[in-house]
């Protein structure tokens, strides 16, 4: 076979056949080229008689896909000269050539003719014009809007602070911080362990954006100031912050300045980081003989506020300072409503106190300020702690109204990351496992290692310490042992974890994940009951069940009530928790006391709508409900007025995929625009129906993932 004369879009094709493990379709071959069906059924044809020359052959089955069939050793053959073969010519992708047009219009505000395109990459006008269509959208999110002239050309138009944010957005999506600081600092032949065809050339071109030099002085620089004020900073926000410098550095030379609101300025200017901010400009006026601007160091300021490393603060005998207390303040309401939430206790967990509060601050000051902000994991987040997202997310609308700006879900993610690893710990606090350290001699070594585990591992209790030796002879001498910790390889049948003397701090995860999992193992009736460890076809079907009945009771007692004579936020309690309200059965004493406890935590309200949502857990009721009251006037509750309440009740004890449910339903107020219109208008059958799709959707998910969701 000629490879060196395949296209690209051929070569595309042949390695998503060969790759995928079962037949292809058209159309996905299509969306995966970026090029019609038509076109992949031109390409097929002339693949076909390639293929036969190395006893291969495309196996179309109608309603099924296509499949590359023939001996496995003519398979293995093909696979490995495609890899041997380099591309030919400069033929990309959609999205490769997105990169390469973005790139070049962030690059300068000259005028850019589609011709210069069209030949650079190696396409048509009119292909160049429908990539514009693409552009244009990915521009006007960043508020950067692109000019195009017939006849003359293409150019953008924005403010430099939307420049700025279009180039940083661009860089992390592309490389992410690690590798972003990486590729600056290193030759990226190097890195990529590419040969210099045409897309490690176009991956090169981000460095257009930040010239390496600059960037080893720009470092050099900043890491001489930090050092001198004992100014330490977060990781990720060092990244930001050394990216940002060398962004201004190359922009300022190009005689592009930043500006923004004087009044924020002003108030940077009394911050402590400011005095940092300039002497870190004067360096930046030293080293690249340029002029700093009075806004370009508030905006340096902005960014050494929302990057400074707090240490987890001392709640125990602790004298805090003002801002220490605002802080702590917000992290016990999120606490609270969180607890509230997930029906754990929390509260009492200082790490998680600390945690909070150190995090906070610097996130408040990111946030109010308009700083982005980048959760890298946010989407591992969600999947692997989706009920405490959920959970967290709406705990954050108390604590947006408390700060005065929207909190993101990036924001949200890492609050669930501090808010997960104290759910963690709850979960194993009552448990200890007992442990047994070996060493290869002495005691004297194996106390040391003791000494370690005590200080960095909870949950642990040091049985023993004996030699390797001792250990041999006696094994474990008939002790009770949950963990054998020791410093040589041992043969051993139970739970053994080798460790160096030092004990680094990948060791360390390594025995509280191992504890964390024998924690678990020992409580298999109480995983069971929170439907953590369901193995069986029973319990699936229990889930799918309990679901089904929760549902079915939601949409039967679901109903819209207009109320009168309503003039205080207690009111509206009083008339929630009324036996004409509440479905059959229910204990009306008691779902009143549930919400009046949690409305003391603080009123959830979405004031766009002005809709106030009334949600408690409570064994005042048999099974989650949800109602609406409507008002005839307005209420005003925390100063906002409110003239439509949702009442959303469970009781205490509920699977996680139930309270997913209820967590999906209360995630859809904030999240769905349709929402909007429909509590607006408060018909009932609008809102059944509303109900009935998304409830309709989580269960066909429980339902195709067999009742583990």
């Amino acid at each position: 076979m000629v490879l060196k004369m395949l296209s690209r879009r051929q070569r595309d094709i042949i390695e998503m056949l060969l790759e995928a493990p079962e037949p292809v379709t058209v159309r996905r071959l299509a969306e995966k080229t970026g090029v019609s069906g038509r076109t992949i059924h031109r390409e097929l044809s002339r693949l076909k008689r390639i293929l036969k020359d190395s006893g291969l052959s495309l196996n179309p089955k109608a309603g099924v896909g296509i499949t590359i069939e023939g001996r496995e050793d003519a398979i293995s053959t093909l696979k490995g000269q495609l890899r041997q073969t380099p591309l030919r010519g400069r033929e990309l992708t959609p999205s490769e050539r997105d990169f390469f047009i973005i790139q070049e219009l962030l690059s300068s505000k000259a005028i850019h003719k589609l011709t210069f395109f069209a030949h650079k990459l190696s396409v048509t006008e009119a292909t160049i014009s429908n990539d514009m269509d693409r552009i244009a959208l990915w521009f006007e999110k960043r508020g950067l809007s692109l000019v195009r002239k017939p006849g003359i050309g293409v150019y953008l138009k924005g403010s430099e602070t939307a420049f700025r944010r279009a180039i940083l957005d661009f860089l992390y999506e592309n490389l992410g911080e690690d590798r972003l600081l990486t590729l600056v600092r290193s030759n990226p032949e190097n890195i990529t362990g590419e040969r210099i065809d045409v897309r490690s050339e176009i991956k090169n071109r981000l460095l257009n954006f930040i010239d390496g030099d600059v960037f080893t002085k720009l470092e050099a620089a900043v890491d001489k100031t930090l050092e001198e004020t004992g100014f330490e900073i977060v990781d990720s926000s060092y990244v930001g912050l050394m990216v940002h410098l060398a962004l201004a550095v190359e922009r300022l030379k190009m005689g592009e300045k930043i500006y923004f609101d004087k009044g924020i300025l002003e108030k940077l200017k009394s911050a402590k980081e400011y005095e940092i901010a300039v002497k870190i400009s004067d360096r930046l006026e030293e080293v690249f003989g340029i002029s700093v601007p009075i806004h370009e160091i508030g905006y340096i300021t902005m960014h050494l506020k929302g990057a400074k490393l707090r240490k987890g603060v001392d709640l125990d005998g602790y004298i805090m300072e003002s801002e220490d207390l605002k802080t702590l303040k917000i992290a016990r309401i999120l606490v609270d409503c969180v607890e509230e939430e997930l029906n754990l206790s929390l509260s009492k967990d200082l790490k998680l106190m600390s945690g909070l509060v150190a995090h906070l601050e610097p996130a408040i000051t990111r946030l109010t300020m308009g700083m982005d902000i980048r959760n890298p994991v946010l989407g591992q987040l969600k999947a692997q702690y989706g009920h405490i997202f959920s959970a967290t997310k709406r705990a954050g609308v108390r604590i947006q109204r408390l700060i005065g700006v929207p909190i993101p879900d990036s924001e949200i993610g890492f609050l669930t990351m501090h808010i997960a690893a104290a759910v963690e710990r709850a979960n194993t606090m009552d448990f200890k496992a007992r442990v047994l350290i070996v060493c290869s001699s002495g005691i004297g070594s194996s106390r040391i290692l003791a000494a370690r585990l005590k200080k960095s591992v909870d949950n642990i209790e040091i049985v023993d310490e004996v030699s390797a030796l001792s250990f041999e002879k006696n094994k474990t001498a008939g002790k009770d042992i949950d963990l054998v910790i020791s410093t040589v390889p041992l043969n051993y049948e139970g739970e053994v974890v080798v460790v160096t003397p030092v004990l680094f701090p990948e060791e360390i995860e390594k025995i509280r994940s191992i504890i964390k999992n024998i924690a678990a193992g020992r409580r298999p009736a109480e995983e069971k009951r929170r439907g953590k460890f369901l193995p069986g076809l029973e319990d699936k079907l229990e889930i799918t069940a309990r679901i089904a009945g929760d549902i079915v009771g939601i949409l039967k007692n679901f109903k819209v009530v207009k109320v009168s004579k309503i003039e205080t936020p207690a009111d509206i309690i009083k008339r929630a928790s009324e036996k004409n309200f509440l479905p059959q059965g229910s204990d009306s004493k008691e779902v009143f006391e549930a919400l009046t406890r949690r409305e003391r935590l603080g009123s959830t309200l979405i004031p766009e709508v002005n809709l106030a949502l009334l949600h408690a857990r409570t064994d005042g009721v048999k099974q989650p409900f949800i109602g609406v009251l409507t008002l005839d006037k307005s209420v005003l509750i925390s100063g906002d007025e409110v003239n439509r309440i949702i009442v959303l009740l469970a009781p205490k004890s509920l699977l996680p995929e139930e309270l997913e449910l209820i967590s999906s339903f209360s995630a859809s107020i904030i999240e769905n625009r349709e929402f909007n219109a429909i509590i607006r208008e408060a018909d009932e059958n609008k809102f059944l129906e509303y109900l009935r799709n998304l409830m309709g959707g989580y269960y066909n998910e429980v339902i195709n993932k067999g009742g583990e969701k």
